[in-house]
């Protein structure tokens, strides 16, 4: 066969070839598109069956739901918005992608000269944009109905949550309940031997194999968390350098083992209830409780030993007297063991249905325990505190901060206290439960802000290291500890926020409803004629305020001690850069604080006319300085450590540059505060401006007859000599010329790094200049003045001879 018959063939059988291929690949997408299609119709159907179902349970129920029952109703409706907008996501690139397609078709053409395909892919796309469009919407609508029921079950627990904590009962002090517990004390007790028949039925099909692996199980568990523990501290003695980074991980450390040990222990003891039959519901949510409420009471026992280290003062993070931390040392577990004990009994008379007597006495109980528990510890540290004379941390902040948290808390176990004696139990609970959890929060983010400082921190020492052994150039250290502050600083700022977070979350927003209903008057405000006066607007403006200017303070030394030495900037350029920064941060805060008041930026409009009248009649030279001092840190025509001189009268070293003015100090040591306006608007002479060069001059008179070579290589070795003197560029001599006298003047000229060093240098240079013109006996020239002494009437000339030592160098003689 001939070649040009050949090739065309093959080319040929390859392109059917690739054309099916290509149109079996197509067609597999368009089917598997086809399918994600369906599967997300699905997906919304089902997602809209759940919605309406929760919808018509809400909207029908004639009989208030349980807590938990509306719980379970928001994570489904939870799960619904989750679905809702993970189909809302899918779509969306999808419908974009059909639309671009259709884009790319261009506008219908005239029917006759558009070909069939172009269009069926049009018809296709249409359709599929119009499909796409209609379940977009769908899965958008599901989302917001889903976020109004949420809302709306959010209400109904706020409205219950109310109802429970302005109930008023019957409290544990009272005769009466007792009475009414004795008289119910026989059903009581008939429906505890009830279901523990229950329970003993359920687990009687239980073979003794399973329970004998799950205790072998749980004994394993609990004596590998031991021998972990015991290398782990070999670890940190032995392995690990002695800073305060091993302190934190043994913290860590020591509540994780607090904390796997019995919560491990109860899953794997308990896991024998899916082989149990016929439990109750209650009995499943309770052992599931159970298990949380053992989690959290050991994570508090465990933060409470690391914190505390009773036995080992040298591991001790927070700085406490080792005597408050011995007294204390009973505490977290004696409060571990109280809540789990409390709890349980709580709400076993939920799932046994115990009589109202016995409830209303388990809920005293437990506000009583922890309120005895929380008392006891205070009034004892307290009672050191008094005997020692005060509160000492080693920091102001932290002692005051120390000793408000303690008045605090001590006011709440009084308030708690009141209200369970007057019969509000449910309140006396809420308080003193959030006391625990604040103070769980607050030391669990102490505990975190400490291990992340310290590794931080060791890792920029282990940077240093490297730098030093030149394992990193210069350009590499810096950037990794740019690195490592800025995660560290991230990494705390979220924790912080976290923390915040945590804080309210028990709170929610019931309380804050129930107080209002009390205190509506502190948001509401007072009414005088046209003004109203909103105590809490004010009162969380300078809220804010303080805040933020403690935030824009504490960022200032942050960058300025922290972060800024780390950059290529040099010192000045630091300060001025943390300085500017704060003057933002300062502006911000106030403009939020007064947002935060209730005065809006359109409410501002008469602050801005008042500001102005002032500006123009008596601020025009405050505000002219502080916009000077924001072009000098901006432009940087001077900077802190500059050597400048401002007219004849104002000489020295920038020492610092102010909002309004800047501060030079003298060069003796007195210091000159100019307004900024006059470094914009007058001559300024910047010594040290780019790191100039310092320039030396010496200047001798020798006899004419001297040798000048002599003369040179003695004052360029006395300039050599100094180790201050620049060899790059040299020193070197010029002859000035004949003086009128009679002699010769030479000139040494040097340079020094800094001009700062020229006076003191130039004195060095000059004894050396002496000492070296001694040893080569050469001596200065001898400056004779001349006088006539004697009546110029006379027409006679006198001459007198004045000593060189009380000769003026540069005159000249005289004749009158």
């Amino acid at each position: 066969m001939p070649t040009f018959v050949f090739f065309p063939a093959v080319l040929l059988r390859v392109f059917l070839a690739l054309s099916l291929l290509l149109g079996g690949f197509y067609a597999t997408a368009q089917a598997v598109e086809s399918e994600g299609v369906r599967d997300i119709a699905q997906e919304l159907d089902q997602a809209r069956t759940e919605l309406k179902q929760i919808q018509a349970a809400l909207a029908d129920s004639k009989i208030p739901f349980t807590d938990q029952q509306l719980v379970d109703f928001r994570n489904r409706l939870n799960q619904v918005q989750t679905k809702a907008a993970g189909i809302d996501t899918t779509i969306t690139p999808l419908h974009q992608a059909a639309q671009a397609r259709l884009a790319e078709l261009g506008l219908p053409e005239d029917e006759a000269t558009e070909t069939q395909d172009v269009k069926k892919q049009r018809s296709a796309l249409n359709e599929e944009i119009s499909t796409l469009s209609g379940q977009l919407k769908i899965a958008r609508l599901i989302a917001v109905e889903a976020e109004q029921a949420i809302s709306e079950v959010a209400a109904q627990r706020r409205q219950q949550f109310q109802d429970v904590v302005s109930q008023r009962g019957l409290s544990p002090f009272a005769p009466s309940l007792w009475r009414q517990l004795q008289e119910k004390l026989p059903d009581d007790r008939l429906a505890v031997q009830k279901s523990w028949q229950k329970i003993k039925e359920a687990f009687a099909p239980v073979a003794w194999q399973h329970k004998l692996w799950l205790g072998v199980g749980a004994l394993v568990w609990a004596l590998g968390g031991i021998a972990i523990w015991f290398r782990f501290i070999r670890f940190l003695v032995n392995k690990s350098q002695p800073t305060r980074l091993r302190r934190s991980l043994l913290a860590i450390g020591l509540i994780g083992l607090y904390v796997a040990i019995p919560t491990g222990v109860l899953l794997i003891l308990l896991s024998v209830l899916m082989y149990a039959e016929g439990l109750t519901p209650e009995l499943l949510v309770f052992v599931r409780q159970f298990i949380a409420v053992v989690a959290l009471a050991a994570f508090i026992a465990g933060l409470g030993r690391a914190l505390l280290s009773p036995h080992k003062p040298t591991w001790r993070l927070p700085s406490l007297p080792n005597e408050v931390a011995q007294a204390l040392q009973w505490l977290p577990l004696t409060l571990g063991g109280l809540i789990i004990v409390l709890w349980t009994l709580q709400q076993l008379t939920h799932v046994i249905s115990s009589s109202l007597s016995t409830v209303m006495l388990t809920n005293g109980l437990l506000a009583l325990g922890l309120n005895a528990v929380v008392g006891i510890a205070v009034w004892r540290a307290q009672r050191y505190y008094r005997k020692e004379g005060g509160l000492d941390l080693g920091s102001v902040w932290l002692t005051g901060l120390h000793r408000v948290a303690l008045r605090l808390v001590s006011l709440a176990v009084l308030c708690s206290v009141i209200a369970l004696l007057v019969g509000y139990t449910a309140l006396s609970n809420l308080i003193i439960q959030e006391v625990i959890w604040l103070g769980v929060v607050v030391l669990t983010t102490y505990l975190l802000y400490c291990l992340l400082s310290d590794v931080a921190q060791a890792v920029l020492n282990n940077v240093r290291q490297d730098a030093a052994q030149s394992q990193l150039n210069q350009a590499q250290w810096r950037w990794r500890s740019q690195a490592v502050l800025l995660l560290s600083g991230g990494a705390k700022l979220g924790l912080l926020l976290v923390a915040a977070t945590l804080f309210s979350l028990p709170f929610g927003e019931d309380p804050v409803i129930w107080l209002q209903r009390r205190l509506a008057f502190l948001s509401q405000g007072f009414t005088f004629g046209e003004v109203t006066l909103k105590p809490a607007a004010f009162l969380y403006g300078m809220v804010v305020l303080v805040v933020g200017g403690l935030a824009v303070h504490s960022l200032q030394a942050w960058l300025a001690n922290q972060y800024l030495p780390y950059t290529r900037l040099d010192p000045s350029m630091r300060s001025s850069a943390a300085r500017l920064v704060s003057y933002v941060g300062y502006v911000a805060a106030v403009v939020v604080a007064l947002s935060a008041a209730g005065i809006g930026f359109d409410r501002m409009a008469w602050i801005v006319s008042a500001l102005s009248v002032g500006i123009g009649f008596g601020l025009q030279a405050v505000v002219q300085n502080f916009v000077s001092g924001l072009l000098l840190l901006a432009e940087r025509p001077i900077k802190v450590g500059d050597w400048v001189s401002l007219g004849t009268d104002v000489e020295g070293n920038v020492r610092r540059i102010n909002a309004r003015a800047t501060e030079i100090e003298r060069f003796d040591r007195s210091t000159v505060i100019v307004p900024n306006s006059e470094f914009i608007t007058k001559v300024v002479r910047n010594v040290t401006l780019s790191e100039p060069l310092g320039r030396g001059q010496i200047t001798v008179v020798m006899p004419v007859n001297v040798d000048a070579q002599q003369v040179r290589a003695c004052l360029l070795r006395a300039a050599q000599s100094n180790e201050q003197v620049l060899e790059d560029p040299a020193p070197f001599v010029t002859v000035d010329g004949f003086e009128q006298n009679g002699g010769i003047a030479f000139s040494l000229f040097f340079y020094l790094p800094s001009p700062r060093l020229v006076s003191a240098q130039r004195s060095e240079v000059f004894f050396a200049v002496l000492e070296l013109f001694a040893q080569a006996r050469l001596a200065l020239h001898h400056t004779q003045r001349m006088e006539v002494i004697g009546p110029a009437s006379s027409g006679v000339e006198a001459v007198a001879a004045v000593p060189p030592s009380a000769a003026d160098a540069s005159s000249v003689g005289k004749t009158s």
